[in-house]
């Protein structure tokens, strides 16, 4: 056989046999499912992502409200045990009773659920008053006032104590021992208070 020189008319790839027609079919399928297996990790992996900072962003954001509620309380706290600020108290006639009352008088709470009354007073020359009573929660909250006498005869002193959320109303006896009694005749309540030093 004569050596064909590289100028010759004829195409080499004309005398290759043709290609496999099922090779080429064969690979498709697995490019196919190469490419759907691609797509897919990466289709997966972004949702991960979201979802990972979707995840973080809530976990930030049940901690900022935590801490925004737990701050909330604490403020709450703060300003229930500061005295709020009253206004100019009203004239009144007062007399030797109210004189007798000034000053801090205190009993003790009967435990947790002893929210109905105050378990600390401290009246003041000003007519001005502080009170102190614990919460629904059991925690100590003090409460500034202006006070409006207006029973002050015999042992008996009658007052208002007005609030910036209302006004409440005390009947006190004060016995000879020295105590301060408060009266609640509708409940059949009487609680001593001493005064403190």
């Amino acid at each position: 056989m004569a050596r064909r020189d590289a100028d010759d008319d004829f195409d080499d790839d004309d005398y290759l046999p043709p290609p496999r027609r099922g090779a080429a079919r064969a690979r498709s399928p697995v490019l196919l499912y190469a490419g759907l297996a691609v797509g897919a990790v990466v289709v997966i992996g972004t949702l991960l992502v979201f979802m990972a900072r979707g995840r973080r962003a809530a976990e930030h954001a049940e901690i900022r409200a935590v801490a925004e509620s737990q701050a909330a309380r604490e403020q709450q706290l703060a300003l229930a045990s500061r005295p709020k600020e009253v206004g100019r108290p009203p004239l009144g006639a007062t007399g030797a009773n109210w004189e007798k009352a000034i000053g801090t008088w205190q009993r003790e709470p009967a435990g947790e659920n002893d929210t109905n009354y105050p378990y600390q007073f401290e009246f003041r020359r000003d007519l001005t008053a502080l009170f102190t009573r614990l919460n629904s929660d059991g925690v100590p909250q003090a409460i500034a006032a202006r006070v409006e006498v207006f029973n002050d005869q015999g042992d008996s002193l009658a007052m208002r104590l007005h609030v910036t959320r209302g006004t409440y109303a005390y009947w006190f006896k004060l016995p000879p021992d020295g105590t301060l009694v408060l009266k609640d005749v509708d409940a059949g309540v009487e609680l001593e208070f001493a005064r403190m030093k």
